[in-house]
């Protein structure tokens, strides 16, 4: 058999309605070493922490999408369902929202380096 195995707890599901800023993380994160399923709304995600919840590491999610449910709600909807899931969400507002427990905020713009510490951030958080 070839292809990709996908071992526990290494995709990351990355949630952004602007292309240019859905491919920028996604590139980021797959460098870090997590496979990345990208998708442009919230309920294209909540379908593939669905099908693929247990495997999932981490939800980056923009607060802010366009259409449908906000990055708020499924945060939230993932810490539930899914709590060994990091949760990290951006957005150009200030971080007023109700963010579930030990997820982090990284406001936007943001920068590649931002985001790596970001993520450093969410493991040791996750592991203490």
């Amino acid at each position: 058999m070839t292809g990709t195995v996908v071992t526990p707890t290494s995709i990351a599901v990355v949630v952004e309605d602007d292309e240019d800023a859905r491919g920028l993380a996604a590139a980021i994160i797959e460098d870090s070493g997590l496979k990345v399923i990208a998708c442009g709304n919230a309920e294209d995600a909540l379908e593939q922490m669905c099908l693929h919840g247990s495997n999932v590491a981490l939800l980056f999610a923009d607060m802010d999408l366009s259409s449908g449910m906000d990055g708020e709600a499924l945060a939230q909807i993932v810490r539930r369902n899914w709590p060994d899931t990091c949760v990290l969400v951006t957005s150009h507002r200030d971080s007023d929202a109700a963010l579930p427990d030990h997820a982090v905020y990284m406001p936007k713009p943001w920068e590649p380096a931002d985001m790596l510490a970001a993520m450093m951030n969410l493991r040791r958080s996750r592991s203490a």
